[in-house]
């Protein structure tokens, strides 16, 4: 017993710095070197990987238990990898896996004693096991993994999927092979491909895909058979495995310095400089999206109005667009665009337009922008005196304007909102004009400019609310110093 213990102690030192260990189940069967029914050391250790034997006929070709292969009950207790495959059992069960053992299927060996070269057939579990060894290794140089092995691999095999297993269900020796775990050939005959494809599974990291915050979470899950000691996080270029001492039980947030799409690590320590590294991609994002907005009648009468937008996010990209076209305060158009757009909608004389578009990105930013437009009244919507003439202008909005020149003619218009703007042109001759809205006088104002000049909007009056207001325009008759007339050109009314 003191020998089993300083041996197991040996074993569980190599398996906690990455080797596995891999002993012959015996030569003798069921039987405990020729004795008793029993099984050999250190090949019943529960953190040994126990090999025992198979027959192989490569020209049948055909695998069957090799009749010597060891197996049997030990003496440790059942450890918690073979529940599943032993659920009556108390003890650790052995084999756990088989390779070629029979002498009459093993290798040749050339050797020279002095009497000349020779040639024998060598089989045994003495056979089987290194092999096995032998090939992990290669499969796992074959991955780049070239620094030993990967501990203790028990786990591994026993959650393995059947098809990583040749089944051996022929053959026996005391007790029969069958479908299935069983004590001549364990598991069956490796195919290390896929069990290295177990033992080397990366573990998945989970962040969120699109984070405003600069501090990322991090989470991962792993498979059953893999034990981490310690975990090591980051973004960009996984490092090196190093030494698994001082590093957290569970991995780290990772923190970033500013926003963009990062690769971000976890390294799972195994051991001494054994880890697997899983990594994702997440976009960082606290900055809104670009949204511009613009808005212009498309026509000379302002009748048809065209409304755009452009939206960007360089960052975590566009989750949703909401843009709303309102007249005088109430939606009249709505949609949920992928991106930049435009609309065309038909237009009102005198009414206030407001295009609002809303983006978010997936990372839950948003930007809000409006632009707003009124459509002018043109002349004609005004109720006139005697004394106007229509003029037609292609520099005119909606291409005619009235004019007057004499004394005391109005132009009379009802018009709602909050601020009003007189659509004129100013010119060489103009003169003054009085304003009045709901018959109170607010203000005279010359229209005086050197040169001709469409389309200037001068402001007469504004109110805190919008309502319904009376607005007369009078001829005052009276010109600034420099006005060589009195003439009042109106070519509409702005309100909004």
């Amino acid at each position: 017993e003191a020998y089993v213990a300083i041996l197991h102690n040996a074993i569980a030192w190599l398996a906690a710095t990455g080797v596995t260990v891999f002993a012959s189940s015996g030569d003798d069967g069921a039987s405990c070197y020729m004795g008793p029914t029993g099984v050999n050391y250190p090949a019943s250790d529960p953190l040994v990987t126990a090999v025992g034997g198979t027959s192989l006929d490569l020209v049948g070709p055909q695998e069957t238990a090799w009749s010597g292969s060891g197996g049997g009950l030990s003496l440790f207790p059942r450890p918690a990898y073979q529940a599943a495959h032993l659920p009556s059992a108390t003890t650790r069960a052995v084999p756990d896996i088989a390779a070629d053992a029979d002498p009459n299927t093993g290798f040749d060996a050339v050797h020279d004693f002095g009497a000349g070269l020779e040639i024998d057939t060598l089989g045994g579990t003495s056979l089987a096991s290194p092999v096995s060894a032998a090939l992990l290794t290669a499969e796992l140089a074959s991955r780049g993994l070239t620094n030993g092995g990967v501990g203790d691999i028990h786990s591994a095999l026993y959650s393995a999927p059947a098809t990583s297993f040749r089944d051996i269900v022929s053959g026996g020796n005391g007790y029969p092979a069958g479908v299935g775990y069983d004590m001549v050939t364990g598991l069956g005959a490796p195919n290390w491909h896929a069990l290295v494809d177990q033992l080397v599974q990366a573990p998945v990291v989970a962040a969120p895909a699109v984070t405003r915050s600069r501090t990322i979470p991090v989470s991962v899950s792993t498979p059953g058979h893999q034990s981490f000691v310690s975990w090591a996080t980051g973004y960009g270029t996984p490092p090196a495995c190093t030494n698994d001492a001082g590093k957290p039980t569970t991995p780290a947030p990772v923190t970033v310095a500013s926003d963009g799409v990062y690769t971000v690590w976890a390294q799972g320590y195994l051991g001494y400089q054994r880890c697997l590294t899983g990594v994702t991609t997440v976009a960082v994002d606290g900055a809104a999206p670009a949204v511009s907005v613009a808005a212009k009648a498309s026509s000379a009468t302002g009748k048809r109005v065209k409304y755009s937008w452009a939206v960007s996010d360089k960052t975590s990209g566009l989750g949703s667009v909401a843009v709303s076209v309102l007249r005088n305060g109430k939606t009249i158009w709505s949609g949920k665009p992928v991106g930049s757009g435009s609309v065309t909608l038909n237009g009102q004389l005198g009414s206030s337009y407001q295009l609002v578009v809303t983006a978010t990105d997936k990372a839950g930013n948003r930007t809000t922008a409006k632009k707003t437009l009124a459509v002018p009244y043109d002349d004609k919507s005004f109720t006139l005196s005697t004394g106007w003439s229509r003029v037609h202008s292609h520099a005119a909005f909606g291409g005619t304007l009235v004019k007057s020149a004499k004394t005391g003619a109005t132009a009379r218009i009802k018009a709602y909102g909050s601020s009003f703007a007189l659509l004129t042109t100013t010119c060489a001759t103009c003169g003054i004009v009085s304003v009045f809205v709901d018959g109170k006088h607010v203000r005279d104002i010359s229209l005086y400019s050197k040169t001709s000049k469409p389309q200037v909007a001068v402001s007469p009056a504004a109110y805190a609310q919008a309502k319904a207001r009376t607005i007369v325009l009078v001829v005052k008759g009276k010109k600034a110093a420099k006005s060589k007339g009195v003439v009042l050109n109106v070519d509409g009314l702005v309100a909004r």
